[in-house]
């Protein structure tokens, strides 16, 4: 093998079942994000793959595992990563100092058919640094935003803008006028995970995700996923949902994972009749303080596309981006030439 190649073998994705354990312990070293745990891609696969997808497994002149990948065809002539919209992230892993550029220029040679490109999608630079060159283009995708958990929460609260802060206050000040109280409470045994996802079905059903046709359902396979993959990392201690409760109604919710000291959000849910209260803002508030207090994070990662509201919690954000890989350079530089 040539510098910085990779020795690859591609498989059935239904192998992950008995390679758990080696998928699992390379994401500890690639980044040690929770959605690309197998604990997450199972029963994502399960529910949203369409059986024909393929694990490819790269490894060094060593024998030691350096990347891997959940691929899917797009055409006869290109794969990409598996990413349903669940997915955060694009299914990549390689471990830091893996020269990316002969790595997966090796990749081509192992999958099966005659591959011309290969894309990875929604990738993170915090973890996979953007790499351009011959045959190789990033594309932009989103900015993505995060929250620090340092210091006191006093400090970062009082960081935040006057307009979030004086509206909580009023209705805060407002449910006591009212006699209503407010209640925050969590979800983290695995037995409990499959009612608390019938309430988040619940509460999604009465907002404006229901009315486009992208809210949880039991009929589109999202509720069994989520109810599974939440199940799993419950079984050890890592899934935590945040409820809010508005005196005896349950009125929003956050669906959260943990891994190491990062607490990503994957979705928020509130009820529609109690939208005057701002609950989906009251949750965070109480979760966020919680958060400062207790220590256990020290990043919260909201992935997705930076959102208004998420820019009344933080001022942090990166940009994720998509990486386009081509077998050769001389069809696009062919076609840069053409066009000009």
């Amino acid at each position: 093998m040539k510098p910085g190649e990779l020795r690859w073998t591609v498989e059935p994705a239904s192998c992950l079942l008995h390679k758990a354990q080696h998928w699992d312990e390379l994401n500890h070293h690639a980044g040690e994000l929770p959605f690309l745990r197998t604990a997450f891609l199972l029963p994502l696969l399960a529910s949203f793959g369409n059986g024909h997808e393929r694990v490819a497994w790269g490894f060094d002149a060593a024998g030691q595992l350096q990347a891997a990948a959940v691929l899917t065809r797009a055409s006869a002539w290109h794969w990409h990563t598996f990413q349903p919209s669940q997915l955060p992230l694009g299914a990549w892993l390689h471990r830091p100092g893996a020269e990316l550029r002969p790595c997966l220029r090796s990749l081509f040679r192992a999958l099966p058919g005659f591959t011309l490109s290969l894309g990875l999608t929604q990738l993170d630079p915090a973890f996979t640094p953007r790499v351009e060159g011959p045959a190789m283009s990033g594309v932009d995708y989103v900015d993505t935003a995060w929250l620090a958990v340092e210091g006191d929460w006093s400090s970062y609260w009082e960081s935040r803008g006057k307009n979030l802060k004086s509206n909580l206050r009023k209705i805060r000040n407002r449910l006591e006028s009212e006699g209503l109280a407010l209640r925050f409470s969590t979800v983290t045994a695995p037995s409990d995970m499959a009612r608390a996802m019938e309430d988040y079905v619940r509460l999604e059903a009465s907002g404006w995700k229901a009315e486009q046709g992208t809210a949880i359902d039991v009929s589109n396979g999202q509720s069994a996923f989520y109810a599974r993959m939440l199940q799993n990392f419950a079984a050890t201690g890592q899934a935590e949902l945040w409820c809010l409760h508005i005196g005896d109604d349950l009125v929003a919710m956050d669906i959260n994972l943990l891994q190491g000291r990062t607490l990503v959000m994957l979705k928020t849910a509130y009820d529609t009749a109690f939208k005057q209260y701002s609950p989906a803002y009251l949750l965070k508030q109480e979760g966020f303080e919680r958060e400062f207090a207790q220590g256990r994070t020290s990043r919260i990662e909201f992935y997705g596309k930076v959102l208004e509201w998420h820019t009344r919690w933080t001022d942090r954000r990166r940009q994720l981006y998509h990486l386009n890989v081509d077998r050769w350079d001389w069809p696009r530089r062919w076609h840069q030439r053409l066009k000009s």
